[in-house]
């Protein structure tokens, strides 16, 4: 390839990167059902301005090739059909070729290496998809074995995104990893010194870090937070609210350094200043995938010292970059030797990690990970409390003084529910089996937000879309329980609508969510009112009588099965069962939905009952099915009480 094709090649890869942006971020913005996969892609797919800026390097160039994996296999993990399925092929395709552009133009065994990294990542998750640990462990076995292979056959690119794909999906892992480990191979292939290759990995690491820390200064300049979800929070309310991102513990830093796209400029700018890709970037991935692969064994308590050490390690070296430059520069232009230059790069990083230090533990500007330690995986889905405040008070117009309950819990970040293996508890500890929820008047809709089988980003979604509409989050407040599954305890919201919206939510489209990984539960949205719909009887709400009631209205309901299973379907069974002071129960209402019934319409039922019996304290909510439930999804869909 000549030279001034390259410029070509150059152009096509930017239009196409571009293209795929406006492409997914289009169907971000219009309410697909996959609002967040899509403003990951288009996040993901921005990136590819990185390579075209720093151009000239090589190893920048190469990894471009690594979002196609994001891409290529998004519709493998969340399968969609229609406009989903086909935004993701344009998505991919447009994104392939500008990267296959990019790495023939600079360096054609770049290009040969982006050909073999899809495939051997895509075959790799193939093995991800089985359950089990003796599957993981197999799993993590062939992908060092075939990060061995690449490696010694000087394919490092391929062999980093291999072996940490079983890890996380991380975009500062995709990003940092490929291009250290270049940067490596090649230091090793031409014998540099080792005291060149320190002061080039000290170099690369200052520069990235001083590249992170202004990203960092010009977020906080521009939202007031340092956190990287309140950023996307500030971009969501700029777009009317129409898409929240949910950012979980193991996305905090690499936010901050691989999705954005502005981050993303900045940091291969500096890579280019500096000429070397940043170690920092290494470091920090390592760190979070050995504690991503502890967490996936077993419940850790002390994983969060080990997230804290790897962003600490990150702000460090983003205070000792800008320090660095200041130094540099100014022993520059007073014509300093080599040497002072080398010693003022190590004072900057000293007095840098005393800085970070302070910062640390006096300001706590960074989210802490460690609180409640959650079960399992849940803590990938944090939600912190300090997001929280900013997006409830972002959405609903009102100060964060002004609310000091807010609509996102501190602990759980995901919805999920699976009725099998849950038991919720109340702040008295009563207990029932099946799930219970108590001391709930008045409410217009309830989420529990957890799934000890599946913890997925999307389910959020649901929750965020809520209260991210047009203003809805009025007068929410939350309600903390406890609930316990057969891997222990763990802390769970429950959220409490006061007052009627103001604007119906008509304008939405129903949409499901669901675990890719077995039915746990399914979110519908009919318009004015959330569902929380449960997969499998017996399910049970508790519902605590105000004193001052005397009738209650009950709407209940089904989501229809699919086509191809409504024979399957055995109906599910709706009872409202009295308890009276001294536990005794009576029976109140009964009544029998199923998709073979087809003269009943589809909706919400009502039920009205009369509760002006003094004796009666609470109701029990009821839901029982056949011996084949999954496709028997039912829901309640509120409980009024009036005088």
């Amino acid at each position: 390839m000549t030279e001034s094709q390259r410029p070509v090649f150059a152009a096509l890869a930017l239009l196409g990167s571009t293209l795929a942006m406006a492409y997914a971020w289009y169907f971000c913005v219009i309410w697909t059902d996959d609002a967040l996969i899509y403003f990951r892609i288009a996040q993901n797919v921005a990136n590819g301005f990185g390579p075209v800026l720093n151009a000239g390097d090589s190893h920048s160039a190469g990894t471009s090739i690594v979002w196609v994996y994001f891409l290529g296999t998004a519709t493998k993990i969340f399968p969609q059909a229609g406009l989903s399925g086909i935004a993701m092929t344009f998505s991919a395709l447009f994104t392939f070729g500008s990267s296959l552009c990019l790495c023939f133009a600079f360096k054609p065994s770049v290009g040969a290496q982006a050909l073999l990294a899809p495939l051997a990542l895509i075959s790799i998750d193939l093995f991800r998809l089985l359950p089990g640990l003796e599957t993981s462990l197999a799993v993590f076995a062939l992908s060092l074995a075939l990060w061995c292979w690449f490696f010694l056959r000087s394919l490092p690119l391929a062999a980093a995104a291999v072996a940490f794909s079983f890890f996380c999906r991380g975009d500062a892992v995709l990003l940092g990893v490929p291009i250290g480990l270049h940067f490596l191979v090649d230091a090793l292939r031409e014998r540099t010194p080792r005291s060149e290759i320190n002061r080039k990995i000290l170099q690369a690491s200052l520069a990235a870090g001083g590249v992170l820390s202004a990203g960092f200064l010009i977020q906080w300049a521009l939202t007031g937070e340092l956190l990287p979800s309140t950023l996307n929070a500030k971009m969501v309310q700029g777009l009317g609210g129409k898409s929240l991102y949910a950012s979980g513990v193991f996305t905090y830093a690499y936010q901050a350094i691989g999705s954005n796209a502005w981050f993303s400029i900045l940091i291969v700018v500096g890579l280019a200043r500096a000429g070397l890709p940043g170690f920092t970037l290494v470091s920090t991935a390592l760190l979070h995938a050995l504690a991503y692969w502890f967490l996936s064994l077993a419940d850790y308590p002390w994983y969060s010292w080990i997230l804290q050490l790897s962003l600490a390690l990150l702000l460090v070296f983003g205070l000792a970059g800008v320090v660095e430059w200041i130094c540099v520069g100014l022993s520059r232009r007073l014509g300093q030797s080599q040497t002072r230059r080398a010693k003022a790069q190590w004072v900057s990083l000293l007095l840098s990690a005393g800085l970070a230090s302070w910062l640390w533990l006096g300001l706590d500007p960074l989210p802490r990970f460690d609180r409640d330690p959650l079960v399992g995986g849940a803590s990938y889905i944090h939600t912190y409390h300090r997001v929280a405040q900013h997006l409830c008070a972002a959405i609903s117009g009102s100060s964060e003084s002004e609310k000091p309950a807010v609509f996102l819990g501190e602990e759980i970040g995901v919805i999920g529910l699976y009725c099998r293996d849950l038991l919720i508890r109340d702040v008295n500890g009563l207990a029932s089996p099946g799930l219970t929820i108590e001391n709930l008047n008045n409410w217009d809709f309830w989420v529990a937000r957890y799934s000890p089988q599946y913890l997925t980003m999307r389910g959020d979604q649901g929750l965020n879309r809520v209260f991210g509409g047009d203003g809805n989050a009025t007068g929410v407040l939350y309600r903390r329980v406890m609930a316990e599954s057969s891997r222990g305890p763990f802390p769970v919201t429950v959220y409490e609508r006061a007052e009627e919206p103001e604007e119906s939510l008509s304008h939405l489209a129903p949409f499901l969510r669901h675990s890719p990984m077995g039915p746990d539960v399914k979110l519908l949205w009919i318009p004015g009112d959330l569902h929380v719909l449960f997969a499998h009887a017996p399910s049970e709400i508790r519902v605590s009588i105000p004193e001052w009631a005397n009738h209650v209205e009950l709407g209940f309901g089904l989501l229809p099965a699919p086509a191809n299973a409504q024979d399957q379907a055995d109906g599910v069974t709706f009872r409202i069962i009295g308890v009276d002071r001294n536990g005794e129960q009576r029976p109140m209402f009964e009544d029998h939905l199923s998709a073979l019934i087809t003269e009943r319409p589809n909706g919400v039922h009502t039920a009205r009952l009369d509760v002006s019996d003094s004796s009666l304290q609470a109701l029990r909510l009821v839901t029982q099915t056949g011996p084949v439930p999954e496709w028997d999804w039912s829901y309640w869909s509120h409980v009024k009480f009036d005088k």
